[in-house]
Parts: structure tokens; sequence; C-alpha cells
């Protein structure tokens, strides 16, 4: 027997948008259930603990200028957050550069192509002021940086991540991760950046969660969503199995931040060709050696033939991440689904990340203690030449008024935990004035 329950909102993924969204709609009084398909929340905001080492999947900062943000993650956390900064050079023509290449490095460069890069730089300025735009990422960034700095520092990257030509990507990319590091900053450019004193990042998701039990969400684990049903421009109710059965639920409006293609497979529809995910598979590395790639947070690998694109030390944003004396480094294999990267085993994957490492004088025969592989299905929304147009198109496809999405793989736009939560405030105002106009419809009735 099927069972029913019945929610005023219904959210898909407890991940941190999920969560943050709860809260919201606990605060306006609606009565919010949240089925996650996992045993534990997180989405995409996850980390994996094994003996004493904790390793993130992929790389995760708190990186905001806004102070509701900050204040919001300091209560979160209650205090128990560090302050980092993140630093990477790139691996390239045998050793190791400062990316984004500073000053001293430009300086070193012979004296006509210097005088090239710092004219290309100020002209690079002055288009961004102007707000001169291009087509594409290539011509975008070559436009910003020049054609040298764009050729050697960021054309066979990009690639080798996406999977795809750089003039195939949109030029709306560039803005969103690349301009911080053209500009000679951090990743996250100068924005104030933390991370959880105790644990790894999951200890966001999990603490959002403690807070969602505590305002009254039901939170259910391990439910995988079966069907959305439908009728006309609504959808009605949803199918889902937990501990081998199945149950039925009723809601007013459904908010969703499960991945894109999955959601059109639950309601049912033919996932559109443009909707393209990048996958991720990583290889984690107990490591009997303190202050791996020393005083630098990460490494890039630009080189064709190195199969793999980021290595990181875990321990150098959370300190409580590996032993004392030991690192917890990760390595970031960027495929297809289905690819010859995701098909390698994981013996396999495990012995060319530690092989390269090792010619790379990176880590030592004896260093490493313990291994570990995850796959990751979806990592990264493409964000191909034609993207706006087509997640446009492709939201009108879902069609649904009491339908709304969220987050990162929801919203099928690549954002961190701060835009997850921004996705998710507009998602919750866009549920509330669907419901204050349903309220608002049944009053008039009942008057009548």
């Amino acid at each position: 027997m099927i069972k029913r329950d019945m929610a005023n909102v219904l959210i898909i993924g407890a991940g941190v948008a999920g969560l943050y969204a709860s809260l919201k709609l606990r605060e306006e009084g609606h009565d919010v259930v949240i089925l996650e398909l996992e045993n534990e929340p997180g989405g995409m905001v996850r980390s994996i603990h094994m003996d004493g080492f904790i390793f993130d999947m992929g790389f995760h900062v708190i990186h905001t200028n806004n102070p509701y943000y900050k204040g919001f993650f300091f209560d979160l956390l209650r205090s128990q957050i560090n302050e980092v900064i993140t630093t990477a050079k790139s691996y390239y023509d045998g050793s190791l550069h400062y990316f984004p290449p500073i000053l001293r490095e430009i300086m070193r460069l012979p004296m006509r192509v210097r005088s090239r890069v710092l004219i290309d730089l100020a002209r690079g300025m002055l288009y961004k002021r102007l707000g001169k735009q291009k087509g594409n990422f290539e011509d975008q960034l070559s436009l910003l940086t020049g054609e040298y700095l764009y050729k050697k520092y960021f054309k066979h990257y990009t690639e080798k991540f996406w999977g795809i030509p750089a003039n195939q990507l949109s030029a709306k990319w560039v803005p969103q991760r690349v301009l911080p590091r053209v500009k000679g900053r951090s990743a996250q450019g100068n924005e104030w950046q933390a991370y959880p004193t105790l644990g790894g990042i999951d200890a966001i998701p999990k603490a959002l969660a403690q807070k969602a039990y505590s305002a009254g969400v039901t939170l259910n684990l391990g439910s995988m969503v079966v069907r959305i049903k439908t009728k006309a421009d609504r959808a009605i109710g949803l199918s889902y199995i937990k501990e081998s059965k199945e149950h039925d639920i009723d809601f007013d409006v459904i908010l969703s931040t499960m991945p894109l293609p999955d959601l059109f497979l639950a309601l049912a529809k033919q996932i559109p060709n443009h909707v393209e995910t990048r996958s991720m598979v990583y290889v984690f590395l107990c490591v009997n050696q303190p202050d791996v790639l020393g005083d630098t947070s990460m490494y890039f690998f630009p080189n064709e033939g190195v199969p793999f694109t980021r290595v990181f030390n875990q321990k150098k944003f959370g300190y409580g991440c590996a032993p004392n004396g030991s690192s917890a480094v990760e390595v970031e294999f960027p495929c297809w689904v289905e690819d010859k990267i995701w098909k390698t085993s994981d013996s396999s994957l495990i012995e060319v990340a530690t092989s390269y490492l090792k010619d790379f004088n990176i880590l030592k025969n004896q260093d490493v203690r313990k291994t570990a592989v995850y796959r990751q299905r979806y990592a990264y929304p493409v964000h191909s030449i034609q993207y706006t147009r087509n997640i446009d198109l492709t939201r009108q496809m879902v069609g649904l008024k009491n339908l709304f999405v969220a987050g990162r793989l929801g919203r099928f736009f690549y954002t961190d935990m701060c835009g997850a939560m921004e996705s998710a405030s507009i998602a919750v105002e866009d549920a509330l004035s669907f419901l204050s106009i349903k309220a608002n419809k049944s009053r008039r009735i009942m008057e009548k």
C-alpha cells in the first residue's frame, strides 16, 4: 500500500540551497518537507571522512563580501570558522609558475613579449571599463588579457577542464570565475574567505540541517524521487521511494534543487540535448607528509598530457582535515559520464595520480598510506556559447507555475554557496508570491 503525505511546500534536495529555502519558508509559517536522495544532507557541499582525514568533494571555501552572509555563517557555525587565503601555481614547461601571473613573473619575460603583455593588459582594462563584449569565452578573454597570456595560462586549462573548445564556451563564464584571476588576485578575488574550524565543508549543511530540524522542517533522507505528477500547468503530486516503500505526497508548491536532467526524468520529459553537465572523479590520498604543495593551496595542470587538472591539500583550508604531520591531498579528473576516465578502475586512477605526483616531486614513494576514489556525476553545468538562450528555453519546457528551482544544479548555473543561498531566496519569494495568489483566490471563493 502506498503511503500518502501532505506538505504545504515540498523541497527536493537537502543541499545548502534546499536547507536554506526551508528555513526561509518556516519563518513565513509554512509546513515544509524535504526529500533528499542521500542518507545525509549536503548535496554539492559534501565531505568524505576516513581514518582521521577529511576530503571535500571538490574545492570549497566560503567567499563573500556581503555582511549578511558573513554574519550568517558565523552564527551558523557558532564562530567555529577560520579565515583562509587561497593561493595557486600552474605547472607547465617543467616548473611551477604563479597563477595568476604576478608582475614579477611578467617582468622576467623577454622585453618584446613583456611590452606586448603590458600593453594588452592596459587595453583589456580599458575594454572592461567600456563594457566591450565578445560572443564566446576565447574571444572575450583574449580581448581582456591579450593573446599571449590567454594562450599561456587559460586556453589549454579551460579546454581540458570543460572538454570542449574554448570558442564554444559562453563569454558569461569570464566574469563568473576567471576575471578575479586575471586581475592578479586570489582564486576568489579580494573577497572574504573562510572555512569551518571543525570538520570539512560538510559542517555547513550539517549545521543547516540541525537548524531546519529545530525549526520544524521534516527532512526525509534516503528518499528517491520517482515521478512528479502534473495536470495542465501545475505539479499536483510526487512519488518517492524510501526504504523500498513507495510514498505519495501532495503539496501546494514544489521547490527543486535536484539536477535539471533528473527533474526532466521525474516529469517524464525528454532531457534536452543542450543540458550538458561535466562530471568529476576525485582521487583522495592520505599522505604521511606535512605541507604537501608547500605554502601554496593548489596546483593547476594545463598540460594536455596530464589527465588531471587540479591538485590541492585540504589541510590548507581546514586544520582538522588531516592528523599532525600529514596532508589530505585531492586530485581532480574532469570527464564525461561513461568516457575513458569515468570507466577507469579505481586502482588505475590511483596509480596514475600518484605516479604523476611522484614524477613532479610532489610525493615520495613511501608517503601515501590510504587512498579512495569518488565519482560525481553532476559537477559543473556546461556554459556553452548558446547557454542563456538554451537555459531559458529549458525552463519554458518545464512550464509549471508552482514549480520553482534553486541551487547550482537546479538552476543549471555555476555558483558557490552564497550564490546557491541567493537563488534559494529568489525561489522562496516566487513560491510565496504564488501561495499568496492562491490564498487570495481561495478567500474570494469562500466570500462568494
